[in-house]
């Protein structure tokens, strides 16, 4: 009898959930214990967001049957769906120790480790998901995704290819892509890239990330960089101008409108850049409205709303949206701050809503695209008569540097007395792995050949894999340098901690051929001088123009030999390092580089030169 009412309670728990409810309840109270009746109750309490009901309900089942793998998984979901994460693995870890076949079981308990940040426990219990069911596909894009979010490269990797293997869609093959460039793989991820393209041959996002990624190798000559680019605009603008052509307004005496569009108004490296210019923005000459694509907001992205004269969300919107939109807003000029960088919207800028489109800040090479305008340098990273070959764009030079810094305000002091003067020199390089190619592994070997007594500190997010960092471990040992001499650091769970970091440190070396831009700055900040190998292009030249603001222009050096031997000198010369972290600071403080009020206003008079030229 009571097997045909929970029947009937079952075919009416979606669609008249009250009567199910007292349905089951009439069951409970002539059989307290029932637990299919407990079960059903719980999942209908928990359907309807009542979890702490269905958690009651299922504690009490579980007492009553502990021995049933059933109930205990229902336990740990509805505990997993309140977020209460160590009961969810207690009772996900009992339902799997009854029932070790159960698939599902498995899956849930590495969602709740992954929740509570045990992403290494959250790996094997999928694991153990995997081989307990048919239907693999839908484990392996969450072991990616523990993979992704936890910085675990190596695992996401292995996944995204047994899924690719099993469903090749585009969207996998562009995350795999990522994934081995972000490993320091990035040859590889470039091929990935290009078989997606087999298969999506208009994805923007695939030629975005081979022309991103032949940055970072140093085989690729400058030349077949530009024309990566310029694939871009081949395959991705063939219908972009169906809007119709952008007139130049006639501005008057009114503030010239300034469109910044970016996918990054969050605390990344573009705000420590990008927050003085639009804070310092004269509202009598610049009104700046911002569109944003991030995907997501913080504290960052709130100051900036408080900065700008607008702010868009373009998130989700349609390129036909977004011009339409922007073009209401009459704007005067259109600066692009992502190149070809995550969350960009080169597409938009292809559609030419404005008259005037310029590129800026967030990339550093050319759009490829034969609608932008103009881009924003300075003529120590593209020299006149050099460099201009290898853009779409006309350069603008914004000297004496084209960028402005602000440090972070609560970054840590510079150590006072560098331990150099009694122990070993420690070098360091705290930029990503996808910008450290073997050849650049190699060049940071050959300066710790040169000095003997050295070690090396290695920092960045995908260090907290440990199946790369022995990959790194392996390639310094076969070149004679002792593990011991390495120390790979990943997680800095807040800025400060990242900075202080570089307490640790006593030179650090730049990356190459993709030079750092904001580690080369935070470096300098914490009295740390850096050694930059400067290349052609404005990718290999932005440590350039960083020391000599920082008055080291010395360690700005043009081959791999000088690198070493300037990496070197400065080893041997322990006096000279420490006066250096003594005084870097203040130099910087009164750089260029750091004068936050004169460098907008010499922005803001390119911006209006560029809209309204002198005649």
């Amino acid at each position: 009898m009571n097997s045909e009412l929970i029947q009937q309670a079952a075919e009416a728990a979606d669609t008249a959930p009250s009567a199910a409810i007292l349905l089951l309840q009439s069951i409970l109270v002539k059989d307290p214990h029932q637990d299919q009746a407990l079960q059903l109750l719980a999942y209908i309490h928990l359907r309807h967001g009542r979890r702490s009901k269905a958690i009651s309900l299922l504690e009490r089942a579980v007492k009553t049957h502990p021995e049933n793998a059933a109930l205990w998984r229902s336990l740990g979901v509805a505990c997993l769906s309140a977020d209460r994460l160590p009961k969810a693995v207690h009772a996900l870890s009992r339902a799997t120790a009854l029932d070790a076949s159960h698939a599902l079981s498995w899956n849930y308990l590495g969602t709740a480790y992954a929740a509570m940040g045990k992403p290494f426990d959250a790996v094997r219990a999928l694991r153990r998901a995997l081989s307990a069911t048919a239907d693999v596909s839908q484990v392996l894009k969450q072991m990616a995704a523990v993979g992704r979010n936890f910085n675990l490269r190596t695992i996401e990797t292995w996944s995204l290819r047994r899924l690719i293997a099993i469903d090749p869609r585009p969207e996998y093959m562009h995350a795999l892509g990522l994934s081995l460039c972000y490993s320091g793989l990035t040859e590889a991820g470039i091929r990935q890239f290009r078989k997606m393209l087999l298969v999506q041959p208009s994805a923007a996002i695939a030629q975005s990330g081979i022309a991103m990624g032949c940055q970072m190798v140093s085989s690729f000559h400058p030349l077949q960089v530009y024309e990566e680019h310029c694939r871009w605009d081949l395959i991705n603008s063939r219908d972009s101008y169906s809007t119709g052509p952008a007139l130049l307004r006639r501005r008057g005496n009114r503030p010239l409108r300034v469109g910044y569009i970016s996918g990054q108004f969050t605390d990344c490296s573009h705000s420590f850049f990008f927050e003085p210019i639009l804070e310092g923005h004269s509202p009598d000459r610049i009104q700046s409205f911002c569109y944003s694509n991030s995907q997501t907001s913080d504290g960052i992205t709130r100051r900036l709303r408080t900065h700008a004269y607008r702010w868009r969300n373009i998130l989700g919107c349609s390129d036909d949206i977004a011009t339409d939109l922007i073009r209401r807003d009459r704007i005067d000029i259109l600066v692009d701050l992502d190149g070809h960088a995550n969350g960009n919207r080169l597409t938009l800028f292809a559609r030419k809503p404005v008259a005037r489109q310029l590129t800026y800040l967030g990339y550093p090479n050319t759009t490829g695209l034969g609608a932008m305008d103009y881009r924003i340098t300075d003529s120590m990273c593209d020299p006149p008569g050099e460099t201009e070959h290898y853009h779409t764009e006309t350069l603008l030079r914004l000297d004496p540097c084209f960028l402005n810094y602000r440090p972070p305000a609560d970054a840590p002091p510079v150590r006072r007395q560098s331990t150099s003067t009694t122990g070993s020199i420690v070098f360091a390089c705290f930029n990503s792995m996808s910008k450290i190619p073997v050849d650049c592994l190699q060049l940071f070997a050959d300066v710790l050949a040169a000095v003997p007594d050295s070690r090396l500190l290695l920092k960045c997010q995908s260090l907290y894999d440990p199946t790369l960092v022995r990959r790194i471990l392996r390639f310094f040992a076969a070149r004679g340098v002792a593990e011991t001499r390495i120390s790979p650091l990943a997680f800095a769970t807040t800025r400060f901690e990242h900075l202080l970091r570089y307490q640790q440190a006593d030179i650090a070396l730049d990356s190459t051929p993709y030079v750092g831009t904001t580690t080369t700055c935070e470096a300098l900040w914490m009295g740390v001088p850096v050694v930059s190998l400067v290349g052609k292009t404005h990718v290999q030249r932005v440590g350039k123009t960083l020391l000599n603001q920082a008055g080291l222009p010395e360690l700005a050096v043009n081959t791999r030999t000088e690198f070493v031997a300037a990496a070197a000198r400065l080893a041997a010369q322990r006096s000279r390092l420490a006066e250096v972290r003594e005084n870097l600071r203040a130099q910087l403080q009164k750089s260029d580089l750091l004068q936050g009020e004169p460098f907008v206003r010499r922005f803001e008079d390119l911006l209006i030169r560029t809209v309204m030229p002198s005649k």
